[in-house]
């Protein structure tokens, strides 16, 4: 899984992310991480959680996404 990026799917949460990033994923795909429990400060809260999904997969690393390096 070296030469192609992997997204974790499904059933997330934010104390997952070390994990995630010991295992070798490069990002996430989910909804239900994106969404609090309660629907007040709905809007912060999304904020709040992409900026700290940002940081933890922020990398200097140049990740290719296609096998075909001259693409």
């Amino acid at each position: 899984a070296h030469d192609v990026p992997v997204l974790a799917i499904g059933g997330l949460t934010g104390d997952q992310i070390p994990a995630l990033l010991g295992s070798g994923a490069t990002g996430i795909a989910g909804i239900g991480c994106f969404v609090p429990s309660s629907r007040d400060g709905l809007t912060e809260f999304v904020h709040e959680r992409v900026r700290a999904m940002r940081l933890a997969f922020d990398t200097a690393e140049v990740v290719s996404y296609t096998r075909d390096p001259d693409r």
